[in-house]
């Protein structure tokens, strides 16, 4: 790096060659010169070691080219016998143009550390008619730091100062901040016109952002003028965002609820007055994001999700990534062909086995962080079983049954999944075995069939005819349910008889067939006459009441007869005591003795 202070090496070198040094390495030197314009000019300079090599300056910008020719100059060119150190500056056919001051410097080398030798001003006279008159030194018309002094941090920049129409053209030179450094300099002078001329001295740096408010100047020293022009300006640097992603509450991410991510920003120029903050979930833009804050509702299936928050400047986009760590309940789910499936915890899986064969019961869980898992066999667990893999070998009956799955989660406790084993056979039916019916009325068969294994046709038929809806000529005489218990391990298979007549008495057939075999079962249907079990009820009783009547009526007789027979048979006794009282009567009849004895009885 090259600070500001390199800006003074022609000086500080020419004061310390000055005398006998400067002596020693020139032979001769550059003098002021008054000349015509049109004429050839030949300002000397000779050195004391032919071997070194020289350059020529004009107005302290050394950047008149480094070899004899000057080819970017047709006028200019340095003449002599280089081997007797002779490199005079010739300027052919003067002009107002080369106003200025002229300096001869050795440029350092293996043997020598390099000399300046003292500068040479040159006056040329501008022809006005038959006489020559002097042009007078111009100070310049406006000093400037081209602005505003927008830098990009770690980029490389520059920083231009410039004096505009000078005669001859100022030196520039700068005041810089210590910590600001510059990695070249680079000073020159533009023509205007045949005497005035612009002078540019450019800084290519790399700017950091501690520079942002940092105040430089740029200095013009001319002829014209007694004192330097000093102009000052303010850098900005301006940086692409740094971005920070973060979520604002301190707590584990957990499914099914809200979040809220902050991106905090930093950037120069800002980027919220133009809305540059984008968020995207993995490579998806979120729609409709733009504000330093979301609020993000939490699904499962975004864990690991990548949350990106990405912010834009004029100088670049910047973006900072959080990756989600989603705290779910534990589910159940089921690999088949390479795609996963995902099992209702509340839903009974049927495995179809065969007995003394091996079985292998799988527990797929999915959860975050992991469950811990355990196995149950009827309601009892199944100890040093901790894996979602249970082996069964040489399968028995009494294993058959009801298996759990139990996943144990650090914060959503015990989810529970039931794997029921079936053994392979054919199905399963339970039914009455007869249903009495009545004429006319509606009568429903049901056989209820073990769902699993799996069922893949179900029929009713009678004397080898299917029973399906409709069949009947006279109307709808059949209708079929297919009904489904809720934990579906049973199928409700009904035959729906509607008005019932004697024909309907029979057997009746319930089939179900799956892939190990077909099973049958028989139901028989009786059916009664309710009209005629009237009739004959009605005929029982009015014959019993008509039977009751003729009894009553028999015995009436016959006790009447009886009463009748008794009287006749019965001798006859005279009434005496019509004329007596009935005191008397019983006096005369019985005695006071009589009377007692027949009480005491």
């Amino acid at each position: 790096m090259v600070n500001a202070s390199v800006s003074h090496a022609c000086e500080i070198t020419l004061d310390y060659l000055s005398g006998s040094s400067l002596k020693d390495a020139f032979l001769q030197q550059p003098r002021d010169l008054e000349v015509k314009s049109g004429t050839t000019v030949l300002i000397p300079c000779k050195t004391t070691n032919p071997k070194v090599e020289v350059t020529w300056c004009k107005n302290d910008f050394c950047t008149l080219g480094k070899t004899r020719d000057l080819p970017s100059y047709p006028r200019y060119e340095i003449t002599g016998d280089r081997f007797k150190g002779e490199h005079h500056f010739q300027i052919i056919n003067a002009s107002l143009q080369d106003i200025g001051t002229y300096q001869c410097q050795i440029r350092p080398g293996a043997k020598n550390s390099g000399a300046v030798s003292r500068k040479s001003k040159l006056i040329v006279l501008r022809k006005l008619s038959n006489y020559y008159v002097v042009i007078l030194d111009k100070p310049p018309e406006r000093v400037s730091i081209d602005s505003p002094l927008i830098l990009v941090e770690n980029k490389q920049s520059y920083i231009v100062c410039r004096s505009i129409k000078s005669s001859p053209e100022a030196k520039l030179t700068w005041n810089l901040p210590l910590h600001i450094k510059y990695i070249a300099k680079n000073d020159y002078a533009q023509i205007m016109n045949e005497y005035l001329r612009n002078s540019v001295s450019n800084l290519t740096v790399i700017a950091e952002r501690n520079w942002n408010g940092q105040e430089i100047e740029c200095i013009a020293q001319t002829t014209a003028l007694n004192q330097n022009i000093i102009v000052k300006e303010q850098i900005i640097v301006n940086f692409i965002p740094d971005v920070r992603l973060a979520i604002k509450q301190q707590t584990p991410i957990i499914e099914n609820t809200f979040i809220k991510l902050l991106c905090e920003v930093n950037a120069r120029p800002s980027v919220y007055q133009f809305r540059y903050i984008r968020w995207y979930n993995g490579s998806v833009m979120i729609q409709n994001q733009h504000g330093s804050e979301m609020e993000l509702f939490i699904l499962r299936s975004m864990n690991n999700n990548e949350i990106t928050c990405e912010a834009l400047n004029t100088v670049g986009k910047k973006n900072s990534t959080l990756r989600l760590d989603v705290v779910y309940k534990p589910s159940f789910y089921e690999k088949s062909n390479g795609q996963s499936r995902v099992i209702n915890e509340s839903s009974v899986t049927y495995h179809i086995v065969d007995l003394e064969k091996m079985t292998t019961l799988e527990c797929l869980v999915d959860s975050n962080p992991r469950s811990k898992i355990s196995w149950k066999f009827n309601d009892q667990i199944l100890s040093g079983q901790s894996q979602s893999l249970l082996y069964l070998k040489n399968l028995k009956e009494d294993q058959l049954g009801s298996y759990q799955c139990i996943a144990y989660h650090s914060r959503f406790g015990q989810v529970k999944r039931t794997i029921k084993l079936v053994q392979k056979r054919p199905p399963l039916i339970r039914s009455e075995p007869s249903r009495l019916a009545h004429v006319g009325h509606e009568t429903t068969l049901v056989c209820i069939i073990q769902a699993y294994p799996r069922i893949h046709q179900l029929y009713w038929h009678r004397d080898g005819k299917y029973l399906v809806e409709g069949t009947s000529s006279s109307g709808n005489k059949y209708s079929i349910d297919d009904n489904r218990s809720t934990d579906q391990e049973s199928i409700i298979y009904s035959l729906n008889i509607k008005h019932v007549t004697l024909n309907d008495v029979g057997k009746y057939n319930c089939t179900a067939i799956n892939d190990y075999g077909t099973t049958t079962i028989q139901y028989a249907l009786e059916v009664s006459d309710t009209q005629t079990e009237r009739f004959l009820l009605f005929g029982s009783i009015f014959a019993g009441l008509i039977l009751i009547i003729l009894l009553v009526i028999l015995a009436f007789v016959c006790k009447r007869q009886r009463t009748n027979s008794s009287i006749n048979d019965s001798p006859k006794v005279h009434d005496d005591t019509s004329d007596k009282t009935v005191t008397e009567w019983l006096s005369s009849k019985y005695t006071y003795d009589d009377l007692r004895n027949s009480n005491e009885k």
